[in-house]
């Protein structure tokens, strides 16, 4: 017996099922659909991020000249020659090692305190949060007050208890400037550390430390093998994200301190910007970003491949 297809074009009638092309031009229908609702999403995706990267890359490996613009690798070769790039890498791994101890060391020990049952730990962890929560512009400003050296908070404070004779401008010292823009920084974001670090410590199965109490084992040595090995992945994401934000810091440097004293707290996110709109040079201060970029996704690669590795 020889089964016909049905007629292109054809579709079953009400309470026949539907055959396999029918099927087949409902889901192409859908799709078009559906790219259809998406199309204006992608086109703003396309214009707000891929077109300024894109432009951007094309403006490193470009030089303005008289007959137009000449194609190459210049940009990048008077970076790699410029006496700068070893001051704003050295500032750069510096201020990314300051965040990531300051997070790890400041978040784990506001997390165990707020892990400690009190009426007011709600309140705390509300508190914790708000440094978190403002914007880096807000923080510069905060900050900027503080270290301010005709009426800031810490002039009057070092003052009133005797330790200086003096009110001190502690931003026009290079080393002192780095340290208290770090400050401020780590005040910015050990906060999201401790809300890591928190999660961590609630997870771990309060069997665990009843098994270690009875082996006797104090108050060191249940932190040293229960806690520390059950916020192995608390360390990585806060290490990780601690590590970027370091690398990445721009606002409380171009509210505090301009990169000054001279190059002092100069970093590579600020010279990249410094070179293209204060010194006007476009195309180098887009190869100074660039290098930047390819040196947080080094970086980001390496962190992927040692997360993946499986806990001992």
């Amino acid at each position: 017996m020889t089964v016909r297809s049905a007629p292109r074009g054809w579709s079953p009638g009400p309470g026949r099922p539907p055959t396999t092309a029918t099927r087949r031009a409902a889901r192409r229908r859908q799709r078009l659909g559906e790219f259809g609702l998406m199309g204006p999403a992608i086109l703003v995706v396309l214009g707000v991020l891929f077109y300024p990267l894109v432009y951007s890359l094309w403006l490193s490996l470009t030089e303005r000249s008289d007959t137009g613009r000449t194609f190459g690798f210049g940009n990048y070769a008077a970076m790699f020659g410029d006496p700068i790039l070893p001051t704003a890498l050295r500032n750069t791994f510096l201020f990314a090692v300051i965040a990531i101890a300051g997070s790890i060391i400041l978040g784990l020990a506001m997390a165990l305190l707020l892990n400690i049952p009190s009426p007011l730990r709600g309140a705390a962890r509300v508190a914790m949060l708000i440094p978190w929560s403002m914007s880096q512009v807000a923080v510069a400003v905060i900050w900027g007050w503080i270290y301010n050296g005709s009426y800031g908070a810490l002039n009057g404070l070092l003052f009133d208890l005797g330790l200086i004779d003096g009110y001190r401008a502690w931003l026009n010292d290079g080393t002192t400037a780095f340290v208290l823009l770090g400050t401020a920084f780590i005040w910015s974001i050990a906060p999201y550390a401790t809300l890591i670090f928190l999660s961590g410590l609630q997870a771990i199965p309060k069997e665990q430390y009843e098994a270690a109490k009875i082996d006797q084992a104090n108050v060191l040595q249940r932190f040293r093998y229960v806690t520390l090995p059950w916020l192995r992945n608390s360390f990585a994401v806060v290490f990780v994200v601690a590590s970027l934000e370091g690398f990445l810091a721009f606002s409380l440097i171009y509210m505090l301190t301009n990169g000054g004293p001279g190059y002092e707290t100069t970093v590579l996110a600020w010279w990249g910007y410094a070179t293209m709109f204060t010194y006007g040079a476009t195309e180098k201060g887009a190869a100074i970003l660039y290098f930047l970029t390819a040196m947080v996704m080094a970086v980001s690669l390496v962190y992927m491949r040692a997360l993946r590795r499986p806990a001992v």
